[in-house]
This record gives C-alpha cells, structure tokens and sequence, in this order.
C-alpha cells in the first residue's frame, strides 16, 4: 500500500491511497481526468478564459474546467476583481472631489462671511463717522477727515492713485489727451501735406506738444487743480457718504478749494501740503505762487484746446 499523488495544471494536486490494483497509477490517472472532465462539462460558472487570455465579454461563459484552468495561473485577474478594482478607484476620486469641493464650499462660505461682516462692520454712515475727525467747516459745509490715511476707503483710494502720477507729470489727464493728439495730429499732417511750409508747421508743433509735455514738471512747481482733487478726496463732507464719490459733491468741493487754495491758513487745513516738494521754500509767499499757478495752467489749457481744435479741424 503506497500512496500516489496526481497533478492537475499547475498548482492542484491530488493524493489518494492504491492497494492491489497492478496498473493502478495509469488507471487511477484515468479515472480522476475522466472525473474532472465530466466535472467540468457539467458546471458552467461565469468565466472569462479564452486561448489562455482573459477575455471581458458578458455574452461569453466557460466550463469549469475552463475556470479552473484559469484561477490555475495567477497571473490573471477575473473580470469581477478588475470590476472591483475600477469601482473602487472611481468611488475613491468621486469621495476625494467631493471633499476637495466641500472644502472649498466652506472656505468661500467663510469668506463671504468675513466680507459680509466688514461690509457690516465699516460701510455703514454711523462707523465711518466714528473714524473721522473734524477739519475745518467752509461754506457752512463742515469738512471731516481720516486721521489714519489707510483707513481711506477703498474707492477713494483707486481714485487717488492716477491723481498722483499726474501731480508728479503736473499734468491733468484733459491736458495730456490734449497735447497728444495736437502731436499725432500734426505728424499725420505733415505726412499728408504735399507743401514743404505745412510739413515744417506740422512738424514744429508737434514738437511743441512733446517739449510741453517733458517740461511741465520743471515749469510748474505744482498742479493746483489736481492738489485740490487729491484733498477732495481725503476731506468728507457732512452730506457725503465716505465709501460714495459723488461726482457733483466732489466737484463742488475741488472748486471751493481751488478758490480759497491761496490763503496759507486754509491750504495747510487741506493735507496735502506734503505732496509739494521743497513747499517750505516759498510757503512765505504762497498766496502769490498760488495765483500765478492757477493762471498759468488755465492759459495753458485753453492754449491746448484751441490747437488741438485748429490741427483736427484742417491738414497740417
């Protein structure tokens, strides 16, 4: 009596005791494949082995015989693991966008509830009034101020960034869109102009326009209309709303500075006295460099109109 041991594919094995049987390794190898073959053309399970490759086509079955030729190598998956394998790396995505989406949900639910709160917070009339304090009263207006520049308001201060670069050119922008199209203007009808007189007039004056524009900083040791809408945005007027530029309040105002700008006591209560460089030179006789400013940037302007109105209206 001995036992004998029978393999099947690569990994199953069988082993069973013989006695007294004289071909019993060739008869018992032909018994067990005939089992396993009757076995396996009778037992049809969902398999997916074809020609030694796993093939994912719901329409195709196979015999067990078929599946256990294919569980017998490992190297490949089953349909129903690759299913839950793909499944699973989808859901993990889904679960990893929604999270990433709920976190942003409440950051930006956060966010506007911080804005909100600010708005609350600040732009209203009473809290803004809070942070002022009193200047001076002009006109029978009284005139408020932030003690803290940076707690101007936002608009205001957007207003007040190009206003600074034309205080340092000494130029508004009116008088700049001026001067460039009476240069682009006469360049083009120089260009035109079939007489040599009208292309040397057109050339001079846009010439003229350029050195105008280079020189007006080196002219004018300040701009009095542009001081004057830089304090109209610093100062609030008791019937303004701080976080509100009304056009005709804020002009209102810029020309009651300009008209009252000359009296030393009046312009120090404006603020902008800083903005003027080397101011303490002639802070003495300011009244008298106040009105010849004035009078040279209202000539000068009307001088830019008229030329641009003459080169736009006629060749060269």
């Amino acid at each position: 009596m001995e036992n004998q041991t029978f393999k099947i594919g690569r990994f199953l094995r069988f082993e069973c005791r013989l006695e007294g049987f004289p071909y019993r390794s060739a008869f018992v190898r032909t018994i067990w494949f005939m089992g396993i073959k009757v076995f396996a053309s009778h037992t049809k399970v969902p398999a997916y082995w074809n020609n030694g490759k796993v093939e994912f086509d719901d329409k195709k079955e196979a015999t067990g015989w078929e599946r256990l030729a294919h569980w017998a190598d490992p190297t490949q998956k089953s349909r129903i693991e690759a299913e839950r394998e793909a499944h699973k790396a989808t859901s993990e995505r889904f679960w990893k966008r929604n999270e990433d989406y709920n976190t942003l949900s409440i950051a930006a639910l956060e966010l506007r509830q911080q804005v909100d709160d600010l708005t609350a917070k600040t732009h209203t009339m009473p809290q803004w009034r809070e942070l002022l304090e009193f200047a001076f009263e002009l006109d029978g207006h009284q005139y408020h101020r932030f003690p803290n520049p940076s707690d101007l308001p936002l608009n205001r201060y957007e207003v007040l960034q190009p206003l600074l670069i034309q205080l340092d050119n000494r130029l508004t922008n009116e008088e700049l869109r001026h001067l460039t199209g009476i240069c682009k203007k006469s360049f083009e009808g120089a260009i035109a102009s079939a007489n040599a007189g009208k292309r040397m007039e057109g050339l001079q004056k846009a010439m003229w326009a350029v050195q105008e524009i280079e020189s007006r900083n080196e002219v004018l040791m300040f701009h009095p209309e542009i001081l004057c809408d830089i304090a109209a945005l610093f100062l609030i007027r008791d019937d303004e709303e701080p976080t509100v530029i009304n056009e005709e309040v804020h002009k209102a105002k810029k020309q009651a500075f300009l008209l009252h700008g000359g009296e030393v006591a009046f312009f120090m209560k404006l603020g902008v006295y800083s903005l003027i460089q080397d101011a303490e030179k002639f802070i003495d006789k300011w009244q008298g460099h106040w009105d010849r400013h004035k009078s040279q940037t209202k000539t000068a302007l009307r001088t830019y109109q008229e030329i641009h109105s003459s080169v736009s209206s006629g060749p060269g």
